[in-house]
């Protein structure tokens, strides 16, 4: 059996204030926060921290700096990627990203057209 770190997130992107972009020695970084609904419909948010790097893997972060805006829709696939940081009065704290791969916008399709589209298509 084999095992893939893998995730695909869609959801909106949380205020300017989560967002932070900064250059590095080898290339941007960016980091944000990514709010989707809870799972099982039990209402509220859940928010993903996410890092999108420029670096081998070409310009990421870069490209992404003018779709990462707070309130836009997008997807983010990418992996699982955890570490140890100072936390203030607490020790180490284990920190959970999600380590981008690629970040695209969200297509929105309002149900009236989205039906109107389906009823086209199977007529």
């Amino acid at each position: 059996m084999r095992f893939i770190n893998s995730v695909l997130l869609c959801g909106q992107v949380s205020s300017s204030d989560s967002i932070r972009s900064f250059s590095t020695t080898r290339g941007r970084i960016l980091c944000f926060d990514l709010m989707t609904k809870k799972h099982g419909g039990t209402g509220g948010f859940e928010y993903h921290h996410v890092v999108a790097r420029d670096g081998s893997g070409g310009d990421l972060a870069t490209r992404s700096l003018r779709i990462v805006t707070p309130g836009r829709e997008i997807r983010v696939s990418g992996r699982l990627s955890y570490r140890l940081r100072m936390g203030t009065g607490l020790g180490e704290v284990r920190v959970t990203e999600i380590d981008a791969l690629s970040i695209c916008p969200v297509m929105m399709i309002d149900e009236n057209s989205a039906e109107d589209h389906n009823a086209q298509r199977f007529s």
